[in-house]
Protein backbone atom coordinates (compact mmCIF):
# COMPACT_ATOMS: atom_id res chain seq x y z
CA UNK A 1 0.00 0.00 0.00
CA UNK A 2 1.49 3.34 -1.02
CA UNK A 3 1.04 6.68 0.77
CA UNK A 4 -1.91 7.77 -1.40
CA UNK A 5 -3.77 4.52 -0.75
CA UNK A 6 -3.08 4.78 2.98
CA UNK A 7 -4.43 8.35 3.06
CA UNK A 8 -7.60 7.29 1.23
CA UNK A 9 -7.99 4.33 3.60
CA UNK A 10 -7.66 6.58 6.68
CA UNK A 11 -10.28 9.00 5.34
CA UNK A 12 -12.71 6.17 4.57
CA UNK A 13 -12.52 4.72 8.09
CA UNK A 14 -13.30 8.02 9.85
CA UNK A 15 -16.96 8.62 10.76
CA UNK A 16 -18.75 11.40 8.95
CA UNK A 17 -18.97 14.49 11.14
CA UNK A 18 -22.01 16.74 11.03
CA UNK A 19 -22.16 20.32 12.26
CA UNK A 20 -23.76 20.83 15.67
CA UNK A 21 -26.09 23.58 16.78
CA UNK A 22 -25.89 24.78 20.36
CA UNK A 23 -28.32 26.90 22.35
CA UNK A 24 -28.36 28.10 25.93
CA UNK A 25 -31.54 27.52 27.90
CA UNK A 26 -32.56 27.85 31.53
CA UNK A 27 -33.03 24.79 33.73
CA UNK A 28 -36.81 25.22 33.48
CA UNK A 29 -36.66 25.42 29.68
CA UNK A 30 -34.42 22.34 29.53
CA UNK A 31 -36.84 20.40 31.74
CA UNK A 32 -39.78 21.43 29.53
CA UNK A 33 -37.93 20.43 26.35
CA UNK A 34 -36.97 17.06 27.83
CA UNK A 35 -40.51 16.48 29.11
CA UNK A 36 -42.10 17.38 25.78
CA UNK A 37 -39.64 15.16 23.90
CA UNK A 38 -40.39 12.27 26.24
CA UNK A 39 -44.14 12.83 25.88
CA UNK A 40 -43.74 12.51 22.10
CA UNK A 41 -41.58 9.40 22.52
CA UNK A 42 -38.51 11.08 21.01
CA UNK A 43 -35.00 11.94 22.06
CA UNK A 44 -34.30 15.63 22.69
CA UNK A 45 -32.26 15.98 19.49
CA UNK A 46 -34.93 14.34 17.37
CA UNK A 47 -37.66 16.42 19.01
CA UNK A 48 -35.83 19.73 18.39
CA UNK A 49 -35.09 18.72 14.79
CA UNK A 50 -38.76 17.82 14.34
CA UNK A 51 -39.81 21.25 15.67
CA UNK A 52 -37.28 23.18 13.60
CA UNK A 53 -37.47 21.40 10.24
CA UNK A 54 -40.59 20.53 8.29
CA UNK A 55 -38.97 17.54 6.62
CA UNK A 56 -35.95 16.24 8.59
CA UNK A 57 -33.52 13.97 6.75
CA UNK A 58 -33.06 11.56 9.65
CA UNK A 59 -35.63 9.15 10.98
CA UNK A 60 -36.99 9.86 14.45
CA UNK A 61 -35.40 7.99 17.34
CA UNK A 62 -38.28 6.65 19.39
CA UNK A 63 -37.94 6.01 23.09
CA UNK A 64 -39.79 3.26 24.90
CA UNK A 65 -42.21 4.77 27.45
CA UNK A 66 -40.97 4.33 31.02
CA UNK A 67 -43.89 2.13 32.08
CA UNK A 68 -43.38 -0.26 29.15
CA UNK A 69 -39.65 -0.42 29.85
CA UNK A 70 -40.25 -1.13 33.54
CA UNK A 71 -42.78 -3.85 32.71
CA UNK A 72 -40.23 -5.51 30.39
CA UNK A 73 -37.64 -5.43 33.18
CA UNK A 74 -40.07 -6.98 35.65
CA UNK A 75 -40.98 -9.72 33.17
CA UNK A 76 -37.29 -10.42 32.67
CA UNK A 77 -36.72 -10.73 36.41
CA UNK A 78 -39.69 -13.08 36.80
CA UNK A 79 -38.39 -15.21 33.92
CA UNK A 80 -34.91 -15.26 35.45
CA UNK A 81 -36.32 -16.50 38.75
CA UNK A 82 -38.27 -19.23 36.97
CA UNK A 83 -41.72 -18.11 37.97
Amino acid sequence: MNIEQAAKHDDASKPVRYPRVYSRVSEAEKAKIEGDASAHGMTVGTYLRWLAIDNPQTRPVRRIPADVQLLAQIKGQVGRLGG
